[in-house]
This record gives C-alpha cells, sequence and structure tokens, in this order.
C-alpha cells in the first residue's frame, strides 16, 4: 500500500510540475540596429561623449550612419569632456 501511495503521489507532482511550464507570454526585445546614431546621444554633449566612449574599437563591424548626425553637440557652458 505504502509503494503504491508513493507512486501516485510521484506521479501527481510529475503532472503538476510538467503542466507547469512556461509561457512565452513576453514580448521579444526589439531588434537594435546598430548602425545609426540614436537619437539619445544627440541630446548633450554628456549623452554624446557618453554614446562615443562606449563603441567597440574593432575593424570589422559595420560603421555608423552619420545621416542624423549635421554636428556634434556642443556646450558653450559645460566643460570639454575627456579622451579616454
Amino acid at each position: 500500500m505504502n509503494r503504491n501511495l508513493t507512486r501516485l503521489l510521484l506521479v501527481a507532482s510529475t503532472a503538476i510540475l510538467a503542466a507547469c511550464g512556461g509561457s512565452n507570454d513576453h514580448p521579444a526585445p526589439a531588434a537594435v540596429d546598430n548602425t545609426v546614431v540614436p537619437d539619445t546621444a544627440l541630446a548633450s554633449t554628456d549623452a554624446y561623449a557618453s554614446f562615443v566612449g562606449s563603441l567597440p574599437v574593432e575593424d570589422t563591424i559595420e560603421p555608423r550612419s552619420l545621416d542624423k548626425v549635421s554636428m556634434a553637440p556642443t556646450s558653450e557652458t559645460a566643460e570639454p569632456t575627456p579622451l579616454q
């Protein structure tokens, strides 16, 4: 009797765990176009310097499109951002 109860509990717990499978309700993350300068980078001089500083240094990636960039953001009052 004890074995049958153990087997029944094992089968029931397996069925319950199998029924709790994950669902795919989360939307897929939006694809990021790495060939375009984002608008957030053009918001201020600090944002632009941060964006440029985060770019990887390698020759195997596609170059950035500068269609949206007529001129890098400038400021008459901000201190110059040091290059690293």
